[in-house]
């Protein structure tokens, strides 16, 4: 079925590339870029202790066409990515794959439909990847379709039906009976235009989540809220998400959790040149700290984007996430085996053997509770456009795990490269 998915993408682009040129006007709908890059990594393996560094060389190609088709646009972006690395003796290379594909139509004036599918295929991937800790260390195919429908009931209200699919399975046996998952999420947003810069509205969500591991954490989330939307002028707006989450676990300690949301974002425009982006979130989230169902979930990010000159541009961008854990979250039929290694050390120090096996105590299960991670990560880039065909780029990315359920770890990654418009 994957591989379906693939050779589909790849159709898509023989497909639809005649049509796009021949609808396209002022300029190719179809780009192709080359991205190479030499990055120092300085923990490669992401450990707390005994480090191990590498040099690489990242080799990323960009196949990309926009076809606009009176009332339809299709976008379609393939991105296959080549590692090399001068240091790591196991394996020396890595080949990722990544293809978005997004369709939107507007059947009348009142109607239209928006879809999108994100696959990535992953060979040994980042453990941390934007501001969350996403992939155990072992090749993945990772997908996500969405879909949405917006209908126009009145000039001044809008509702928005949407849904999406999520699946990652793992290639590893023994991972993939902890971490596969499927989740489904459906949501109903009707927004109101107060006036033409406010508008107000009803937020509803569910999802549910189905594990593929022995120990049941499967839940179903429901949300119930308010959304608003502001444009304060021009160069300033802001969407707010507020309301009331209740978590079912299927077969947890504690079956139930519950807990106010919300997610703020800001968009400010202070220039021409200058775009910053801002915002929190605090919500129940999905885990892949086994065997946990759930985490509280707290999240901080910021971005800025800067034209210095015509040619010279800045990138900085900071992400803060916080995940608080409850030992009622643990499914029915944990042991201590099942608990993270660091966990068990701590509040099980010298138990082997049969013992680890033994259904958990609520001593056991109480020492598990108030356990939390933070995870940082901050990077900066420049960019330099020598022609319309090249740029120049230097970057710097750091990362941070500091938990209380896995190993900590601190890494910092430089890179110099050239991107090329072909």
């Amino acid at each position: 079925m994957k591989v379906v998915r693939l050779a589909l993408a790849a159709g898509l682009v023989v497909v639809f590339l005649p049509l796009a040129s021949s609808g396209s006007e002022g300029g190719l709908p179809f780009r192709i870029f080359n991205r190479l890059r030499l990055e120092y990594d300085d923990n490669i393996r992401q450990e707390e202790e005994n480090t191990d560094e590498s040099w690489k060389i990242i080799e990323e190609a960009e196949f990309s066409l926009d076809a606009n088709l009176d009332d339809t646009f299709l976008g379609l972006r393939y991105r296959p990515s080549f590692v090399w690395w001068d240091d790591r003796p196991e394996d020396e290379t890595d080949f990722h794959h990544a293809v978005d594909l997004v369709f939107n139509h507007k059947f009348s004036p009142r109607f239209s439909l928006g879809l999108k599918d994100t696959l990535r295929r992953a060979e040994l991937p980042e453990l941390v990847e934007e501001g969350r800790v996403v992939r155990e260390n072992n090749d993945y195919l990772y997908n996500s379709f969405e879909g949405g429908l917006t209908t126009v009931l009145q000039p001044d209200t809008r509702m928005d039906f949407s849904g999406r699919y999520l699946t990652l399975r793992y290639d590893d046996d023994d991972v993939a009976d902890r971490e596969d998952y499927d989740i489904y999420v459906a949501g109903l947003t009707i927004y109101h235009n107060i006036v033409p810069e406010s508008s107000i509205g009803m937020d509803l969500r569910f999802q549910t989540a189905d594990y593929k591991s022995a120990l049941n954490r499967d839940s179903d989330d429901y949300q119930v809220g308010a959304a608003f939307q502001q444009v304060f002028n021009p160069n300033l707006f802001a969407n707010l998400r507020v309301g009331y989450e209740r978590k079912d676990l299927d077969e947890a300690q504690g079956d139930i959790q519950d807990t106010p949301y919300g997610e703020i974002s800001v968009t400010f425009l202070p220039s021409p040149a200058t775009r910053l982006t801002g915002g929190a979130g605090y919500s129940l989230f999905e885990t892949d700290v086994y065997p946990f169902g759930n985490q509280t979930r707290t999240r901080l990010f910021a971005n800025l984007a800067h034209d210095l000159t015509a040619k010279i541009s800045v990138y900085l961008s900071g992400i803060y996430t916080k995940g608080d854990y409850d030992g009622d979250d643990l499914p029915q039929g944990a042991t201590l085996r099942d608990l993270p290694a660091k966990v068990i050390e701590e509040i099980a120090p010298g138990v082997s053997g049969a013992a680890l096996d033994a259904p958990l105590t609520d001593e056991f299960i109480d020492a598990v509770s108030d356990k939390s991670e933070d995870i940082y990560q901050v990077s900066a880039r420049v960019t330099y456009k020598v022609n319309r065909a090249n740029w120049l780029e230097a970057g710097w990315q750091y990362s941070k795990l500091d938990s209380d359920l896995r190993e900590d770890f601190e890494r910092n990654r430089i890179h110099v490269g050239w991107k090329l418009r072909l």
